[in-house]
């Protein structure tokens, strides 16, 4: 039996640098950052029960009158399979020489350029986890949305450009919908461009007269994303790397993410004048009550 292949690096990324990583991973990674967690509780999928119907309804009756047939709710369970993300890279020459030289930076760089992909593509997936989950095709998280009303309100913007009467057509969807849940966290999320879009909304309509300015102010400055914007009192939040034509709605305490293994930094055996690790991490990211969220899609920018 062949003896098991370690890199020199694995004290200096088990005692080092792993910690590190897992400290500041989240740096730069607005949607993951935007992302309630919660705990993981085992398992290879993330699994969580969704209620359709409480079954029949109360009745009105006269003293003495029937009392309607039992019913109960429909429960189904939704599933949502864990992803892996990672990366491997590589090091070239002898970096066991190298650490011992005091020369760190170098092989730092090496790892910590790995577990920025890494970190960016933990970004994108939420990102795309997001825009699959908010919207009302077929079904979602193994469930048909038309059955246990899943589907979330979706405005057509046509290739054209954002305008009031699409955030008011979702917005209203949302808070007329029977289902007892509030809006108190209620949010519209962007990319950058949609952000601005909805600033020239306004700017169009009012003849730019709307902008903050103050004769104290030593600052004169008609942007308009520099104070908070926000939409019927909500928050609009600007997220980086969204993709660019949608706008979304939805309440923040829905979007949920579950780590099932942290980002780590693992060391591969050797197998020439190189060193091989390998950045990983597996997580789940799933939106918690699309009916109670809109979309609006096919945006110009």
């Amino acid at each position: 039996m062949s003896a098991v292949k370690t890199t020199d690096l694995g004290t200096y990324i088990r005692n080092v640098l792993t910690p590190q990583v897992q400290e500041t991973f989240s740096q730069g990674t607005a949607t993951w950052d935007l992302l309630p967690e919660t705990t993981y509780e085992g398992g290879t999928e993330w699994t969580w029960p969704i209620k359709s119907s409480l079954g029949s309804g109360a009745v009105i009756t006269t003293e003495g009158g029937p009392s309607p047939a039992a019913s109960g709710a429909t429960i189904a369970t939704a599933t949502q399979t864990y992803s892996t993300i990672q990366a491997v890279g590589r090091i070239t020459g002898e970096a066991k020489s190298a650490l011992k030289n005091g020369y760190i930076d170098g092989v730092r760089e090496n790892i910590m350029d790995k577990v920025r992909e890494v970190q960016n593509r933990a970004d994108t997936y939420a990102n795309a986890q997001i825009i699959d989950a908010i919207d009302d095709d077929t079904s979602v998280y193994g469930l048909t949305r038309a059955t246990y009303n899943l589907a979330s309100s979706v405005v057509e913007g046509g290739s054209g450009a954002l305008t009031k009467a699409m955030l008011d057509t979702g917005y209203e969807a949302c808070r007329t919908r029977p289902r007892s849940v509030q809006m108190q966290d209620f949010a519209i999320i962007s990319a950058y461009e949609q952000m601005q879009a909805y600033t020239e909304i306004s700017g169009a309509q009012y003849a730019e007269s709307n902008f903050v300015w103050t004769a104290a102010d030593t600052d004169y400055d008609i942007g308009k994303i520099g104070k908070r914007v926000s939409y019927n009192g909500k928050p609009w939040l600007e997220l980086d790397g969204m993709t660019n034509t949608y706008v979304f709605g939805t309440r923040l305490s829905d979007l949920r993410k579950k780590i099932k293994a942290p980002i780590q930094v693992l060391p591969l055996g050797r197998t020439d004048y190189s060193d091989g690790f390998i950045v990983v991490m597996e997580a789940a990211v799933v939106h918690m009550n699309p009916h109670k969220a809109f979309r609006i899609e096919a945006l110009t920018t």
